[in-house]
């Protein structure tokens, strides 16, 4: 077997910044908290539900707080 070092640190680059990437997470939570998302299992419905989470049927709107916590 063959071991192949590399001679120079392997590049980094970023696709989004900083104030970016927070925004994009912003965004998500108020997704979850406003629109939320279908959960199909009934165990993860009543789990989420017991954390605070809001369940309608399927749908279950998830604030920030359950996620930060």
């Amino acid at each position: 077997m063959y071991t192949i070092k590399a001679k120079e640190p392997a590049l980094l680059f970023r696709v989004l910044s900083d104030p970016q990437i927070e925004k994009l997470y912003q965004a998500a939570l108020q997704i979850l908290d406003r629109t939320g998302v279908n959960v199909q299992n009934a165990e993860a419905r009543e789990l989420l539900a017991g954390a605070g989470a809001r369940v309608d049927e399927l749908r279950v709107r998830i604030p920030a707080s359950v996620i930060q916590d």
